[in-house]
């Protein structure tokens, strides 16, 4: 729409948005596998600590190796579709949940969410639009992204449930 140049200013800002976004995902994700770990909820060496560095290294390896799998599966446009996705899904989920505690929760909140309730009730619907768009025009990835959250349930029923 706005000839090579604007093709360039775009691909520009979304290269700096997707580099801005991976520090965050890069340090917290091995994170959580160790979190999970030291719970009980996932794979016990995934919780050791690198005794010089102090570093969840195990968990640190596997994030990289999950990321160098997920570069090898697809072109970068169907990785966001199969990443990006879900992602959406569960930020939408925490956004819900704000309604749940304020209906369950009588004692004074701890917290504000300015505009309450117009504020999230806009996110939900744009998020749903976007989530929309993104199943429509990825609909494989997409769906395959949910497909492998899924499949966590009976991994983790025939792996880390005992009860």
């Amino acid at each position: 729409m706005f000839g090579r140049t604007g093709a360039q200013v775009f691909s520009f800002f979304v290269i700096v948005a997707v580099l801005g976004s991976l520090a965050p995902i890069i340090m917290s994700a091995p994170r959580v596998y160790f979190a999970m770990a030291r719970d009980g909820l996932f794979f016990p060496a995934m919780a050791a600590i690198h005794p010089r560095f102090k570093t969840p290294a195990r968990s640190i390896a596997l994030q990289a190796l999950l990321a160098c799998l997920l570069v090898l599966s697809g072109t970068f446009e169907q990785i966001i579709s199969y990443f990006f996705f879900v992602v959406l899904v569960f930020i939408g989920m925490a956004v819900f949940g704000l309604f749940l505690l304020r209906r369950e929760d009588s004692k004074p909140l701890e917290y504000s969410t300015p505009g309450y309730p117009f504020t999230p009730i806009v996110f939900l619907v744009l998020l749903g639009v976007m989530l929309f768009l993104l199943g429509m025009g990825q609909p494989k990835q997409s769906f395959l992204g949910v497909g492998v959250v899924l499949l966590g349930v009976p991994a983790y029923y025939l792996l880390f449930n005992r009860d």
